[in-house]
Protein backbone atom coordinates (compact mmCIF):
# COMPACT_ATOMS: atom_id res chain seq x y z
CA UNK A 1 0.00 0.00 0.00
CA UNK A 2 3.01 2.28 0.25
CA UNK A 3 3.14 2.70 -3.52
CA UNK A 4 -0.56 3.52 -3.67
CA UNK A 5 -0.10 6.29 -1.12
CA UNK A 6 2.80 7.66 -3.10
CA UNK A 7 0.71 7.68 -6.27
CA UNK A 8 -2.15 9.43 -4.56
CA UNK A 9 0.21 12.19 -3.53
CA UNK A 10 1.57 12.60 -7.06
CA UNK A 11 -1.17 14.83 -8.44
CA UNK A 12 0.93 17.00 -10.73
CA UNK A 13 4.35 18.43 -11.28
CA UNK A 14 5.85 21.87 -10.73
CA UNK A 15 8.56 23.47 -12.82
CA UNK A 16 10.93 25.48 -10.62
CA UNK A 17 12.51 28.69 -12.00
CA UNK A 18 15.82 26.87 -12.50
CA UNK A 19 14.03 24.45 -14.82
CA UNK A 20 13.95 21.51 -12.46
CA UNK A 21 10.65 19.64 -12.41
CA UNK A 22 9.46 18.21 -9.13
CA UNK A 23 6.32 16.29 -8.43
CA UNK A 24 3.77 17.64 -6.04
CA UNK A 25 3.87 15.84 -2.79
CA UNK A 26 7.45 14.73 -3.45
CA UNK A 27 9.49 14.55 -0.30
CA UNK A 28 12.72 16.44 0.13
CA UNK A 29 14.98 17.48 2.96
CA UNK A 30 12.52 20.31 3.60
CA UNK A 31 9.34 18.29 3.69
CA UNK A 32 6.69 17.65 1.03
CA UNK A 33 6.41 20.06 -1.92
CA UNK A 34 3.07 21.84 -1.75
CA UNK A 35 3.33 24.17 -4.74
CA UNK A 36 5.25 27.20 -5.98
CA UNK A 37 4.96 30.97 -5.74
CA UNK A 38 6.72 34.01 -7.09
CA UNK A 39 8.66 36.34 -4.80
CA UNK A 40 10.73 39.47 -5.32
CA UNK A 41 14.30 38.55 -4.49
CA UNK A 42 17.68 40.09 -5.29
CA UNK A 43 19.25 38.66 -8.44
CA UNK A 44 22.82 39.54 -9.39
CA UNK A 45 22.80 41.87 -12.39
CA UNK A 46 24.91 41.48 -15.47
CA UNK A 47 27.38 44.23 -16.38
CA UNK A 48 25.04 45.31 -19.18
CA UNK A 49 22.10 45.62 -16.79
CA UNK A 50 24.28 47.54 -14.31
CA UNK A 51 25.10 50.06 -17.08
CA UNK A 52 21.39 50.43 -17.92
CA UNK A 53 20.52 51.06 -14.28
CA UNK A 54 23.42 53.55 -13.92
CA UNK A 55 22.05 55.48 -16.92
CA UNK A 56 18.55 55.48 -15.41
CA UNK A 57 19.94 56.74 -12.07
CA UNK A 58 21.83 59.54 -13.82
CA UNK A 59 18.78 60.53 -15.89
CA UNK A 60 16.57 60.55 -12.79
CA UNK A 61 19.09 62.64 -10.81
CA UNK A 62 19.34 65.20 -13.63
CA UNK A 63 15.53 65.33 -13.90
CA UNK A 64 15.19 65.90 -10.14
CA UNK A 65 17.79 68.69 -10.27
CA UNK A 66 16.02 70.38 -13.21
CA UNK A 67 12.65 70.16 -11.47
CA UNK A 68 14.09 71.68 -8.29
CA UNK A 69 15.60 74.54 -10.31
CA UNK A 70 12.29 75.09 -12.09
CA UNK A 71 10.48 75.05 -8.75
CA UNK A 72 12.97 77.58 -7.35
CA UNK A 73 12.53 79.90 -10.35
CA UNK A 74 8.76 79.55 -10.27
CA UNK A 75 8.85 80.25 -6.54
CA UNK A 76 10.79 83.48 -7.19
CA UNK A 77 8.27 84.55 -9.83
CA UNK A 78 5.35 83.86 -7.50
CA UNK A 79 7.11 85.68 -4.65
CA UNK A 80 7.50 88.76 -6.86
CA UNK A 81 3.83 88.60 -7.85
CA UNK A 82 2.72 88.15 -4.25
CA UNK A 83 5.00 90.97 -3.03
CA UNK A 84 3.52 93.30 -5.65
CA UNK A 85 -0.02 92.46 -4.62
CA UNK A 86 0.89 92.85 -0.94
CA UNK A 87 2.29 96.33 -1.66
CA UNK A 88 -0.94 97.27 -3.45
CA UNK A 89 -2.94 95.83 -0.58
CA UNK A 90 -0.86 97.83 1.93
CA UNK A 91 -1.34 101.06 -0.02
CA UNK A 92 -5.13 100.68 -0.20
CA UNK A 93 -5.34 99.58 3.44
CA UNK A 94 -3.38 102.70 4.43
CA UNK A 95 -5.71 104.92 2.38
CA UNK A 96 -8.70 103.28 4.05
CA UNK A 97 -7.19 103.55 7.55
CA UNK A 98 -6.19 107.19 7.01
CA UNK A 99 -9.59 108.05 5.56
CA UNK A 100 -7.96 109.67 2.52
CA UNK A 101 -5.01 109.56 0.20
CA UNK A 102 -2.24 111.93 -0.79
CA UNK A 103 -2.69 113.54 -4.18
CA UNK A 104 -1.25 116.66 -5.77
CA UNK A 105 -3.40 119.64 -4.82
CA UNK A 106 -2.87 123.12 -6.22
CA UNK A 107 -1.83 125.57 -3.50
CA UNK A 108 -1.26 129.30 -3.39
CA UNK A 109 1.83 130.60 -1.62
CA UNK A 110 1.78 134.05 -0.07
CA UNK A 111 4.77 135.94 1.31
CA UNK A 112 4.52 138.70 3.91
CA UNK A 113 7.90 140.44 4.03
CA UNK A 114 6.91 142.74 6.89
CA UNK A 115 5.93 139.80 9.13
CA UNK A 116 8.67 137.64 7.57
CA UNK A 117 6.19 134.79 6.95
CA UNK A 118 4.92 132.66 4.13
CA UNK A 119 1.45 131.13 4.05
CA UNK A 120 0.38 128.17 1.91
CA UNK A 121 -3.35 127.78 1.17
CA UNK A 122 -5.12 124.85 -0.53
CA UNK A 123 -7.10 126.09 -3.52
CA UNK A 124 -9.65 123.26 -3.31
CA UNK A 125 -10.72 123.97 0.30
CA UNK A 126 -9.18 127.36 1.11
CA UNK A 127 -7.50 125.78 4.17
CA UNK A 128 -4.19 127.22 5.40
CA UNK A 129 -1.84 124.22 5.43
CA UNK A 130 1.39 125.99 6.34
CA UNK A 131 2.41 129.22 7.96
CA UNK A 132 6.15 129.58 8.60
CA UNK A 133 8.95 132.10 8.80
CA UNK A 134 10.70 132.94 5.54
CA UNK A 135 14.20 131.48 5.30
CA UNK A 136 17.21 133.52 4.22
CA UNK A 137 17.13 131.85 0.79
CA UNK A 138 13.43 132.64 0.41
CA UNK A 139 14.05 136.31 1.35
CA UNK A 140 16.87 136.47 -1.20
CA UNK A 141 14.68 134.85 -3.89
CA UNK A 142 11.83 137.22 -3.00
CA UNK A 143 14.18 140.19 -3.45
CA UNK A 144 14.91 138.88 -6.97
CA UNK A 145 11.18 138.51 -7.68
CA UNK A 146 11.04 134.74 -8.13
CA UNK A 147 10.37 133.29 -4.68
CA UNK A 148 8.11 130.41 -5.65
CA UNK A 149 8.41 128.95 -9.10
CA UNK A 150 6.94 125.57 -8.20
CA UNK A 151 3.83 124.45 -6.37
CA UNK A 152 5.73 123.76 -3.16
CA UNK A 153 7.88 126.87 -2.94
CA UNK A 154 10.75 126.46 -0.48
CA UNK A 155 10.61 122.65 -0.69
CA UNK A 156 12.50 123.06 -3.95
CA UNK A 157 15.63 123.74 -1.90
CA UNK A 158 15.50 120.24 -0.42
CA UNK A 159 14.01 118.41 -3.39
CA UNK A 160 15.17 117.94 -6.96
CA UNK A 161 14.23 121.42 -8.17
CA UNK A 162 10.92 120.32 -9.68
CA UNK A 163 8.88 121.84 -6.90
CA UNK A 164 7.55 118.50 -5.69
CA UNK A 165 10.12 117.53 -3.08
CA UNK A 166 7.49 116.81 -0.43
CA UNK A 167 5.71 114.25 -2.60
CA UNK A 168 8.96 112.41 -3.33
CA UNK A 169 9.83 112.33 0.36
CA UNK A 170 6.43 110.80 1.14
CA UNK A 171 6.92 108.15 -1.55
CA UNK A 172 10.36 107.31 -0.13
CA UNK A 173 8.84 106.98 3.36
CA UNK A 174 6.21 104.56 2.02
CA UNK A 175 8.89 102.50 0.27
CA UNK A 176 10.93 102.30 3.49
CA UNK A 177 7.83 101.26 5.47
CA UNK A 178 7.12 98.52 2.92
CA UNK A 179 10.69 97.20 3.23
CA UNK A 180 10.51 97.07 7.02
CA UNK A 181 7.55 94.67 6.92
Amino acid sequence: MGKAKAREKVIGSVRLPGGKIVQRGEASDHGELQGSESRKLVVRMTDERLKEVATMVTDAAVAVHRLREEKRETGKEFKELIDGKEETLFQFAKIYADGGEQVDVACEVYADIQQNTKTVIRTDTGEVIEKAALTAKELEALAQGNLFTGAKGSDEEEGDGTGDGEIEEDEEDEEEEGEEE
